[in-house]
């Protein structure tokens, strides 16, 4: 299989879940803040499980950015010393 290049076409990305569900809760409500009111009535059951889907991309995302800064730096450091070759 060869590598796809700059002409390989793009993949047609999905939707995401999470701005289908949130714009058709405000359609049906009507308003965000009768949304808000009703995702605050429903209880725990259903905002913890909301808090983590939306905090857990963002933590993931920004730990990975970290560990790529860490990478690039040390890559870097590793080619200045002479050690690392061309990578």
């Amino acid at each position: 299989m060869r590598p796809l290049g700059h002409e390989a076409p793009p993949r047609k990305q999905a939707h995401p879940r999470a701005v289908l569900f949130g714009g058709g809760l405000v359609g049906l409500a009507g308003d965000l803040p009768a949304v808000v009111e009703l995702v605050k009535s429903a209880g725990p059951a259903v905002v913890l499980p909301l808090k983590f889907a939306i905090s857990f991309p963002l933590v993931y995302h920004t730990l990975g950015g970290f560990r790529h800064m860490y990478w690039d730096y040390t890559q870097k450091a590793r080619r200045q010393r002479g050690a690392g070759g061309d990578v």
